[in-house]
């Protein structure tokens, strides 16, 4: 707790916060792995038929056996996964991360083809915002591998086994890539803190935003969010928490009492974009730009072109473009 940096308080104020994190300090993960599991909720995986969804495991190279290999080790020990006899049977794959190195995610894209969609609605972003208009502190909260926290129904966890170079092995709590993953844990959310939505936080999947416009004021809000974690058996991870600042970054824009702005290395990413060359990296760019539409004057006017220029070669003459004819109708 003493590494927390609450420089902008006075020191009395400060002893506040420290006394405050430590009535909770069982609600932080102590280390990787460490997580609750709440009892609040579980995930489903309805199904529009009973055909089995089997696949065979992709050959993964030796140099990365080590990798999965502990991963699994690592799971199995913290009873996130367990070993399976299932008759269904999903690949892994190997994701590089930004520092280089692996994660090992499942390729649920069969299972989800067939799974009933959750119409659950995750929040506006834009709506979300906007409620934070007036307030002076922010405190921002991140889940330890929060989907990790919530528990399949047991009658589905047959449905999650995937398979490896090791063993088949199914999950005992939510994993990433399930379709329904996103509404599930957004419901979560709402049960814990939806009568403090809007006014004292905001919620987005497992990003919590605690605001208020005093220091008295958002410490009663922080016990309230911390005191629910706790009863519902869920753990944040301390390292990736802010508390009592004046500014913080959330869902990709900088927030403080002067307003909602974007995020200086977004920005720098779109004014660095390379032309993009086909459809597909010009969609990228076009969705990548739109987060930000609100603060561009006429954003519609401005990529009115690029919009036509995807329709033209998506839904016309050129329905499969080649690098040619996306060139040739690229203009100033």
């Amino acid at each position: 707790m003493e590494s927390i940096d609450l420089s902008a308080l006075s020191l009395e104020e400060q002893g506040q916060v420290r006394a405050l994190l430590q009535k909770y300090q069982s609600v932080f993960s102590a280390y990787d792995n460490d997580l609750g599991c709440t009892n609040l909720i579980s995930h489903t995986i309805p199904l529009v038929d009973d055909v089995l969804v089997r696949q065979r495991y992709r050959r993964l190279p030796p140099s990365d056996y080590d990798v999965v290999k502990t991963h699994i080790n690592q799971l199995l020990e913290a009873q996130i996964i367990r070993e399976s006899c299932s008759p269904y049977a999903s690949p892994i794959v190997l994701v590089k991360k930004k520092d280089g190195s692996l994660r090992m995610c499942v390729d649920y894209r069969q299972l989800n083809s067939k799974t009933r969609k959750d119409a659950f609605p995750l929040p506006r972003i834009e709506e979300t915002l906007d409620a934070l208009t007036g307030a002076r502190w922010f405190s921002t909260m991140d889940l330890a591998s929060g989907y990790n926290q919530v528990p399949v129904t047991e009658g589905d966890k047959a449905k999650t086994a995937f398979c490896t170079p090791f063993g088949l092995f199914e999950w005992n709590r939510m994993p990433f890539g399930l379709c329904n993953a996103p509404s599930t844990f957004q419901r979560l959310m709402e049960r814990l803190f939806g009568d403090q939505r809007h006014q004292s936080l905001l919620l987005y999947l497992d990003d919590i935003v605690v605001f208020s416009s005093s220091v008295t004021q958002h410490l009663e809000w922080l016990e309230v969010v911390l005191s629910r974690l706790q009863r519902e058996g869920l753990k944040a991870k301390l390292g990736k928490c802010e508390f009592f600042k004046e500014q913080v970054t959330y869902l990709g824009h900088v927030v403080s009492s002067q307003g909602v702005a974007t995020d200086p290395g977004k920005v720098e990413a779109v004014a660095k974009w390379s032309r993009p060359g086909n459809v597909t990296e010009l969609r990228s760019f076009l969705g990548f730009a739109s987060y930000y539409r609100r603060f561009v004057a006429g954003f519609a006017k401005l990529a009115a072109p690029l919009h036509r220029l995807v329709a033209e070669l998506v839904g016309g003459r050129h329905k499969k473009p080649s690098g040619r004819n996306f060139s040739s109708a690229w203009t100033e």
